[in-house]
């Protein structure tokens, strides 16, 4: 758990093992990855995480993780998972990169966003979802990037842009399903 300050070089926060809870309420800064961890059980931010490169980085499986804050990212991914899994993602606040994708992950049982996701390339790359709830914003050259084998469906009562030309690109095997309701753009 962190609540103060915590600036680093190349790693602000490096955990060499997995994690049962991570708890961020202050703020963790880095020249290169603000925060870098194995599996996690839970992890939860309602402070600042802003890495040069990245601002979070997972080399394993999600149990919950939830941002109430803000992850930021300069050149790479503002969260970078990888094709790791995760049983639920929840965003609250800001997840951004000024100069690549926002978020990457492998498949996730629920999605839900209620605040803003925003990359400069594509915002949210992810393999499947069981369901992807948008109720906030989600930007960038392509908004969502679906590439996995299992059936998604996409719940949409807030905004999904894609500044390139593509909001959704279904880019995988699976039928994926768009519900548009009151308040789509």
């Amino acid at each position: 758990t962190s609540g103060g300050s915590i600036t680093g070089g190349p790693r602000g926060v490096l955990f060499g093992n997995d994690v049962g809870t991570f708890t961020n309420t202050g703020t963790i800064t880095a020249t290169g990855r603000a925060v870098l961890a194995g599996a996690v059980d839970r992890f939860v931010n309602e402070g600042t995480i802003s890495g040069t490169h990245s601002g979070v980085t997972l080399g394993g499986t999600v149990g919950t993780f939830i941002n109430n804050g803000t992850i930021k990212a300069d050149t790479d991914y503002a969260i970078d998972a990888g094709s790791y899994d995760f049983t639920s993602f929840s965003n609250l606040g800001l997840i951004e990169s000024t100069g690549f994708a926002a978020l990457q992950m492998g498949d996730v049982g629920t999605f839900t966003n209620t605040g803003t996701i925003r990359g400069a390339f594509t915002a949210v790359t992810i393999d499947s979802a069981g369901t992807i709830d948008n109720r906030g914003t989600i930007t960038g050259s392509t908004g969502i990037s679906i590439g996995g084998t299992s059936g998604t469906t996409i719940v949409n009562s807030g905004t999904i842009e894609g500044t390139g030309g593509t909001a959704i690109c279904s880019c995988g095997t699976s039928n994926d399903v768009l519900e548009l309701r009151r308040g789509s753009r």
